[in-house]
């Protein structure tokens, strides 16, 4: 893992509120990272659900971008959760 990332991630907690929610997310998490992120999100802390590499490959994830206008967000949100399913999905929208 990257020192970077940790630096990166531990600045951006500093400049967090206490309430503030944190939820990491990755299909990829190696022993290092997990570690890691064990340690950054504060106790208490929600189950950490880690799946065995036997149980998932990477041909199994799908990631798509959009681009598009910051007024045309909510309507292209809309859309998509029309045809995915929210159960297994993650999307991330810049603001």
């Amino acid at each position: 893992m990257v020192v970077s990332f940790q630096q990166f991630c531990k600045d951006m907690k500093a400049k967090c509120s206490k309430q503030t929610l944190f939820l990491c997310f990755s299909a990829t998490f190696n022993d290092e990272v997990q570690r890691f992120m064990e340690e950054f999100v504060p106790e208490p802390r929600a189950e950490l659900i880690v799946k065995k590499k036997t149980e998932w490959s990477v041909d199994q994830i799908r990631q798509y971008y959009v681009e598009c206008e910051q007024i045309g967000k909510y309507n292209t949100l809309k859309t998509l959760y029309e045809y995915i399913s929210v159960g297994s999905c993650i999307l991330f929208v810049e603001v």
